[in-house]
């Protein structure tokens, strides 16, 4: 009766006769169903390929009862009639049915034939149907298989298959959509190190890298296309973050076309993700860049390198930087959104893309990248955020220099105002960013005017007082501009007093200063302040502060500026012999040690007579009982031997004998110098 009801032309009554034999199941057992199961399975098969879909819904809850009553070789039955008319091109309607009613074995029988490669366009539609009806009621089971599937549907590479996959798509949920994308980011994000690829062509298996990179393009083809028609918020997705940390780390394949394709990914990403869930993925980005540097082994990224490379990531970090309270109060009550916490990552930020991009690829993006970071730096921020920013604007000179030509106004401002921040590392990254800001063209009369107006009248403690004096010293010495003479005139006058200052750190910074601005002067003028000057007059007394400073100032300038010290020789080298035998403070000693060394290493910075009574004093200073005298002396020795080694021979016997007495009682410290300085001294015995 069951046959017979099936064949009618009526639907209602096609239907009924399934939920009929359903409950005629339920009610007998499986003894009593035993000798008609050859009936009533060929009954089954053919409900399930009923043109209607409501009938065949029905036939699917028959199976299930069928299934639960009579075993598993029900199931196991009807499977094989759906295979075999897959294998002849028809039958999806049955098997959507089945797979309705029966996700989990469904699947796992019919996955694996349909994505035997290449797919046929019946077989990729069978597939994308199949999946498509579990993933309504069987998510874990769709999850299983995802995949085979998509790898297959990549391989096979073709209109229809990557039609299939975007209906595949658009047919998930959301907890599905999230699992395409980490199903598609597993196959692009593995790239191959130089290593494998050297490998791959010894072993001849260049093909297969090919092979794998197609795969790839398409899985980064699919899922760029993805992100830009999805409706899901991306923000909010962990798994896009995860999407995202492999398209950064693809920037580092020396693989142009991935370079490229990745890159096209990343905008789209960007442009489709809400701008306040920015910021909560500077971190996944920041240590995809790290990665991606290991695996390109360079010090750039080949991806950020090409013309516009950079295009793609810039506005994830400049908007995080700059309307990061917007994205505190769009999150949850702000939690888990430091913003300062979040300006100082994007500022990083930007210097990781400055670090990692050639200077002609950056060219376009540096006034982009520096305008917003000039813009906030000078706001109430703490000091994190303001080193960071410092950081990225120093990396902005080294290698933008040109195109920041029209910032240096607010440059120096901003830099000067920053040498007098509370913070020292603050401070010392302005001091640098100065340093580099001379180098290319900053007003150095307005700039070293300034400076030394904050000196004068500085209420500063004295750490502020010593970075004003290390920057001025820094420009000094890194200028390619000459100051107007008056102003380089200023320079020793205004900050002699503070050559005798109670900080060591003051001290030697005002001499570092005095001894760069000798080179701005004119020889008249360097000749009458040497003449003149107190602190070169071996009859006036001076405290040791000052006589301390006094050598570092000579041991800068005989460093640094040797021509000019050697002009005046003669009186420096005579101060340094009066300060190696000072008495009363070690200190002054290890300044002149060090003065000493510094002046001995340079060839012709005095002549033979000077550098023999210079070096007397050094061998003297060996035996010094305090330890840091000793080592500076040391010290001296050894790098009189490796700068001048032609002059060193005549004294290498007693450098290495005066050296060698003093290791018998030689402390840690003194040993370590020691065994730097003897090497180079035993070759010229």
């Amino acid at each position: 009766m069951f046959e017979e009801a099936l064949e009618k032309d009526d639907e209602n009554v096609r239907q009924g006769a399934c939920l009929g034999l359903s409950e005629v199941v339920r009610a007998s057992g499986k003894q009593n169903l035993g000798p008609y199961s050859d009936v009533v399975l060929p009954a089954v098969r053919k409900a399930l390929c009923d043109p209607s879909p409501r009938v065949r819904t029905v036939a699917g809850g028959l199976l299930t009862t069928l299934t639960e009553t009579m075993g598993q070789r029900v199931l196991d039955s009807v499977m094989a009639h759906v295979s075999k008319l897959l294998e002849e091109n028809t039958g999806i309607a049955a098997a959507v049915a089945v797979v309705e009613a029966q996700p989990y074995p469904t699947l796992r029988t019919l996955v694996p034939t349909l994505t035997k490669t290449p797919m046929s366009e019946f077989a990729t539609t069978a597939l994308v149907e199949l999946l498509a009806a579990a993933a309504n009621n069987a998510v874990p089971a769709v999850e299983q298989h995802m995949h085979t599937a998509i790898v297959a549907l990549l391989e096979t590479d073709t209109d229809c298959s990557r039609e299939a996959l975007q209906c595949l798509a658009v047919s998930f949920n959301r907890r599905l959509a999230a699992r395409y994308v980490a199903v598609l980011s597993s196959i692009f994000g593995s790239v191959a190190s130089e290593d494998e690829v050297e490998v791959e062509e010894e072993e001849g298996t260049a093909e297969g890298g090919e092979s794998n990179e197609k795969l790839k393009l398409a899985a980064l083809a699919t899922l760029t296309a993805f992100i830009g028609a999805t409706p899901v918020p991306l923000g909010e997705e962990e798994e896009m973050a995860d999407a995202l940390r492999e398209l950064v780390r693809l920037q580092g394949s020396h693989s142009r076309a991935l370079q490229e394709a990745s890159g096209a990914a990343i905008d789209k990403f960007v442009k489709s993700t809400k701008k306040e869930s920015f910021p909560r993925f500077l971190p996944v980005v920041r240590k995809a860049l790290v990665d991606a540097t290991e695996t390109a082994g360079t010090d750039t990224l080949p991806g950020l390198c090409r013309p516009m490379g950079l295009a793609p990531l810039l506005p994830l970090f400049l908007t995080s930087l700059m309307n990061v309270a917007t994205a505190a109060e769009a999150s949850a009550d702000g939690a888990g959104l430091d913003p300062n916490a979040t300006r100082e990552e994007a500022a990083s930020g930007l210097g990781d893309l400055v670090r990692l991009t050639a200077p002609e690829s950056l060219a376009p993006f540096v006034v982009a990248i520096a305008g917003p970071l000039i813009r906030i730096v000078g706001d109430r921020f703490p000091a994190g955020v303001k080193a960071a920013i410092l950081r990225t604007l120093t990396l902005l000179l080294e290698k933008g220099e040109a195109k920041l030509r029209q910032f240096v106004p607010q440059l120096q401002s901003t830099f000067v105002k920053s040498v007098r921040d509370s913070s020292f590392v603050v401070r010392s990254l302005a001091t640098v960013a100065l340093g580099k800001l001379v180098i290319l063209g900053s007003r150095i009369d307005s700039l070293l005017s300034e400076i030394l107006t904050g000196v004068a009248a500085s209420t500063d403690s004295a750490d502020v007082v010593g970075t004003l004096l290390t920057t001025l010293a820094t420009v000094l010495s890194n200028t390619t501009t000459a100051p107007d003479s008056k102003v380089a005139a200023r320079v020793g006058p205004a900050i002699a007093s503070l050559l005798g200052h109670s900080e060591q750190p003051v001290r030697f910074a005002a001499a570092e200063a005095f001894a760069h601005s000798l080179r701005f002067l004119s020889q008249d003028a360097v000749v009458a302040l040497v003449s003149s000057d107190p602190l070169f007059d071996r009859g006036t007394f001076l405290r040791w502060q000052q006589r301390q400073s006094r050598g570092h100032l000579i041991g800068t300038l005989s460093r640094s500026w040797p021509a000019l010290f050697t002009q005046h020789a003669e009186k420096f080298c005579a101060a340094i012999q009066d300060d190696l035998l000072c008495t009363d403070a070690g200190n002054v000693r290890i300044s002149a040690a060090w003065a000493a060394g510094r002046a001995l290493g340079e060839a012709d910075s005095c002549n033979a007579a000077i550098a023999g009574a210079l070096l007397r004093g050094i061998i003297t200073a060996v035996a010094d009982p305090s330890v840091d005298v000793a080592i500076a002396a040391i010290k001296a020795c050894g790098r009189f031997a490796r700068r001048c080694p032609t002059r060193a021979k005549p004294f290498a016997a007693d450098m290495e004998a005066a050296i060698s007495s003093r290791n018998k009682i030689a402390t840690p410290p003194i040993k370590a110098a020691i065994a730097t300085a003897i090497p180079r001294i035993q070759p010229l015995l």
